[in-house]
């Protein structure tokens, strides 16, 4: 009875996030002296088109190779229900002013 009580307090605290919405808005050379050579930071937009606020666990891919080489876990800061927010993430792959394909999902 227990885990059942446990299995519906979680469901309740997440439901309400997401979907979310991301793209890869822009992608630059990594300046950073600590930067490997190749990488690239993303800047990456995410809209929460849910009812609650939450973070995002999204994936960035290289769309010419999506290879576990070319793509990259990241979490999102702290979504509100309905608004978006642009955040900067460094890749080790890429190349500046290629395109990344990202895809975002909730808890």
């Amino acid at each position: 009875m227990a885990i059942v009580v446990l299995a519906i307090v979680a469901h309740i605290a997440v439901s309400g996030i997401g979907p979310f919405v991301a793209t890869v808005t822009n992608t630059r050379a990594a300046t950073d002296a600590a930067a490997a050579t190749g990488s690239v930071v993303a800047t990456i937009s995410v809209r929460n088109n849910g009812t609650a606020a939450g973070t995002a666990s999204c994936r960035l891919t290289d769309p010419a190779d999506r290879g576990v080489q070319t793509s990259q876990i990241v979490y999102s800061p702290m979504v509100p229900p309905g608004q978006s927010v642009v955040f900067e993430f460094q890749v080790p792959f890429g190349t500046a002013g290629q395109p990344l394909d990202v895809s975002c999902t909730g808890p």
